[in-house]
């Protein structure tokens, strides 16, 4: 069966009935793939369908993290999430200043998902929710790391209070108890690996600007990688060297950030399909068909990739480097960083105190 099939379902079908959703739908009556994307790129850039909805794509990604989940633990998680989904349409109703996000509720299904799958691995016998026992959700909690730990555990509290609430349990199998979140530890970039980096971006940049550019911005502007992604051509101000932002501050160019930013979009041009493409990153392949910005881990492999180290390690010591200069405050004001975020960052740590005594008493 080859996509000539859909073509001859799609004689059948007025014009207002050819959706995204009819299309999805058609592939799966057909059980085939062939030319999906393909097809899927030339009808959306003609406009002939429209991009289905954020919660669309989020709903086919988690029946992906379900689809080997036991009955008795899938359903009462999508009733979570369809919760979820209806809080959140009701909070941008009612113009709610920070309704839920949609990634969120992907973070929630994401670590239930893990949980079911680790409790079906370890617990073979327990295939629902009513199986589960609170030695099993200590022993959980405990295989993860003690930094996610406290924060995971009040998820799946809130979680089995609604399992509570849609009897699918009778009683909520763990303690709630009150404790100190431990401190979120990421590794930060020493004063020398700091230095080498600054170096390789300065000559090394130029011969690889699409890799360089992303780096620069995560390690001097801890830009999150999200952002990075979702910058658009017309954000460019290159009379004034700034790139606009929405929901934090601009971004105000360095002189290397401007030779790099040139160079990359001399290279830009060279990529396929790149006049209709609105975003500032996009990929160089042949087979993208239809405007859309590339993903976090693939600018996180991009970024790996020249500085060896992970966007989210360069922008905790960018942070903290300023923070240590010119206090927490500073964060919130230059880089849009949340109050109780920016507080992580209010002291020198040790391991920069023992570098700093160590190169005074060097010298």
């Amino acid at each position: 069966m080859n996509a000539s099939a859909i073509f001859m379902d799609m004689e059948d079908v007025l014009p207002h009935e050819l959706t995204f959703y009819w299309l999805e739908s058609s592939f799966q009556k057909h059980e085939t793939t062939i030319a999906k994307k393909s097809m899927k790129g030339f009808l959306l850039g003609k406009g002939l369908i429209k991009e289905p909805d954020e919660e669309y794509r989020y709903r086919k990604k988690f029946d992906n993290y379900l689809k080997e989940c036991p009955t008795g633990f899938r359903k009462c998680v999508i009733w979570y999430y369809d919760e979820k989904f209806s809080l959140r349409k009701k909070q941008i109703s009612n113009n709610a200043s920070k309704p839920i996000q949609v990634r969120t509720i992907d973070n929630d299904v994401c670590f239930l998902s893990r949980m079911i799958k680790w409790m079906t691995g370890n617990y073979p016998n327990s295939r629902s929710w009513l199986d589960v026992s609170e030695e099993m959700v200590n022993q959980f909690l405990l295989s993860l790391t003690p930094a996610n730990r406290e924060c995971m555990r009040k998820d799946l509290y809130q979680f089995f209070k609604f399992a509570v609430r849609k009897r699918s349990i009778f009683i909520i199998p763990m303690t709630d108890y009150k404790a100190r979140e431990t401190t979120r530890v990421n590794y930060v970039l020493t004063f020398k690996e700091q230095s080498r980096l600054a170096q390789k971006i300065q000559l090394e940049g130029l011969s690889f600007p699409y890799e360089a550019l992303m780096t620069s911005l995560a390690f001097y502007h801890a830009l999150p990688v999200r952002y990075i992604c979702s910058i658009l051509l017309s954000d460019l101000d290159l009379q004034k060297n700034v790139i606009n932002m929405k929901d934090i501050p601009n971004l105000y160019l360095t002189t290397i950030d401007m030779l790099l930013l040139k160079e990359y979009l001399l290279l830009r041009n060279n990529f396929p399909n790149n006049e209709d493409r609105k975003y500032l990153f996009i990929q160089r392949k042949q087979t993208v068909y239809y405007d859309e910005s590339i993903g976090a881990h693939f600018a996180s492999r991009t970024v790996y990739s020249f500085s060896g180290f992970n966007p989210r390690t360069l922008r905790i010591t960018c942070l903290m480097a300023m923070s240590n200069l010119y206090g927490p405050q500073f964060l919130r004001e230059a880089y849009g960083v949340s109050q109780t975020h920016a507080s992580r960052f209010g002291k020198y740590e040790d391991y920069l105190l023992e570098e700093t005594l160590n190169d005074v008493l060097n010298e």
